[in-house]
């Protein structure tokens, strides 16, 4: 699934731009598995869901994962993703925060995603990286508690789930 390009996510928006279906995106952020490796041992996220073998081996009071690549599910080259990948790297560490590689992958493995696990950063900077970054959805969570999904997209107000926050 790329939103944007194999479109069953997406339908024609104003400009000739695809104006992304909140509820249809915001499915496939929830059933998409967040995979990241410690110490050895590949650990999966899923929202709705505690991170008990990540939290416990790792620090922190909440954590993130975002990415920089393909803003708006639209896919890019390479080169312009790295690009965007150094400069939210580059942004992560000027707030002098932890990061660790993490991905996300489509659940029938046809979709991967790099981007970034960040620790004890706020919903509010992250939300600000997650607009900067053209993201349509970000997670973040407090320690203890699930994986909660956070979309910047409109809301279709069609039966959410409880994990999902939609900011606006």
């Amino acid at each position: 699934y790329r939103a944007g390009v194999d479109d069953p996510l997406t339908q024609q928006g104003s400009a000739g731009q695809p104006a992304p279906d909140g509820q249809r995106l915001a499915k496939a952020f929830r059933l998409a598995a967040y995979i990241t490796e410690l110490d050895g041992n590949t650990i999966e996220l899923a929202v709705g869901h505690v991170a008990h073998e990540l939290e416990q081996r790792l620090r922190g009071q909440c954590f993130a994962h975002i990415t920089a690549w393909n803003p708006g599910g639209v896919t890019r080259g390479d080169a312009e993703n790295a690009a965007a990948d150094l400069e939210l790297c580059r942004l992560i560490d000027s707030h002098r925060l932890v990061r660790v590689p993490m991905g996300s992958s489509a659940p029938d493995g046809e979709w991967w995603e790099p981007g970034w696990l960040v620790l004890d950063v706020s919903r509010v900077t992250l939300d600000e990286w997650a607009h900067h970054f053209g993201q349509s959805g970000t997670l973040w969570w407090q320690r203890g508690q699930p994986v909660h999904l956070r979309m910047y997209v409109p809301n279709p107000q069609l039966g959410s789930d409880i994990y999902t926050d939609w900011i606006e």
